[in-house]
Protein backbone atom coordinates (compact mmCIF):
# COMPACT_ATOMS: atom_id res chain seq x y z
CA UNK A 1 0.00 0.00 0.00
CA UNK A 2 2.92 2.37 0.54
CA UNK A 3 4.08 2.30 -3.02
CA UNK A 4 2.14 2.14 -6.28
CA UNK A 5 4.09 -0.27 -8.57
CA UNK A 6 3.67 -1.42 -11.64
CA UNK A 7 2.53 -5.19 -12.58
CA UNK A 8 6.52 -6.34 -13.31
CA UNK A 9 7.48 -4.37 -10.78
CA UNK A 10 9.37 -5.82 -7.73
CA UNK A 11 10.02 -3.75 -4.44
CA UNK A 12 13.81 -2.36 -4.19
CA UNK A 13 16.23 -1.34 -1.41
CA UNK A 14 15.39 2.50 -2.19
CA UNK A 15 11.60 1.22 -1.42
CA UNK A 16 12.91 -0.20 1.47
CA UNK A 17 14.94 2.68 2.75
CA UNK A 18 11.77 5.22 1.82
CA UNK A 19 9.16 2.71 3.93
CA UNK A 20 11.51 2.92 7.15
CA UNK A 21 12.33 7.15 6.59
CA UNK A 22 7.89 7.41 6.69
CA UNK A 23 7.77 5.72 10.04
CA UNK A 24 10.73 7.76 11.60
CA UNK A 25 10.28 11.78 13.23
CA UNK A 26 10.44 14.27 10.54
CA UNK A 27 13.64 15.46 12.08
CA UNK A 28 15.21 12.44 11.55
CA UNK A 29 13.91 12.04 8.37
CA UNK A 30 16.10 14.11 6.24
CA UNK A 31 19.11 12.36 7.46
CA UNK A 32 18.05 8.82 7.17
CA UNK A 33 16.90 9.73 3.51
CA UNK A 34 20.57 10.89 3.07
CA UNK A 35 21.92 8.26 5.23
CA UNK A 36 20.27 5.33 2.90
CA UNK A 37 21.07 6.61 0.14
CA UNK A 38 24.88 6.96 0.95
CA UNK A 39 24.20 3.01 1.55
CA UNK A 40 22.54 2.32 -1.54
CA UNK A 41 25.66 3.84 -3.06
CA UNK A 42 28.16 1.79 -0.88
CA UNK A 43 26.03 -1.29 -2.11
CA UNK A 44 26.38 -0.16 -5.89
CA UNK A 45 30.42 -0.42 -5.07
CA UNK A 46 30.44 -3.35 -3.15
CA UNK A 47 28.52 -5.48 -5.89
CA UNK A 48 31.20 -3.79 -8.76
CA UNK A 49 33.81 -5.30 -6.43
CA UNK A 50 33.60 -8.72 -7.05
CA UNK A 51 33.12 -10.92 -10.22
CA UNK A 52 31.76 -14.89 -10.68
CA UNK A 53 32.88 -16.17 -7.33
CA UNK A 54 36.19 -13.51 -7.08
CA UNK A 55 36.23 -11.40 -5.08
CA UNK A 56 39.12 -7.91 -4.48
CA UNK A 57 39.26 -7.63 -0.88
CA UNK A 58 41.19 -4.77 -0.89
CA UNK A 59 38.50 -2.67 -2.49
CA UNK A 60 35.72 -4.78 -0.58
CA UNK A 61 37.44 -4.27 3.13
CA UNK A 62 36.62 -0.25 2.79
CA UNK A 63 33.05 -0.58 1.04
CA UNK A 64 32.52 -2.99 4.37
CA UNK A 65 33.67 -0.55 6.77
CA UNK A 66 31.59 1.96 5.06
CA UNK A 67 28.65 0.01 5.11
CA UNK A 68 29.05 -1.15 8.65
CA UNK A 69 28.75 2.47 10.21
CA UNK A 70 26.38 3.42 7.55
CA UNK A 71 24.13 0.53 8.75
CA UNK A 72 24.75 1.42 12.75
CA UNK A 73 23.89 4.99 11.78
CA UNK A 74 20.66 4.31 10.11
CA UNK A 75 19.76 1.91 13.12
CA UNK A 76 20.48 5.05 15.73
CA UNK A 77 18.07 7.39 14.19
CA UNK A 78 15.50 4.81 14.08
Amino acid sequence: AQFNLGKDEKITRKHRIAYIASLVDSWRKATFLREGQAFLDIYGELSSAHKHGTLDVSKTKGFLYQANGLIKLLLELL
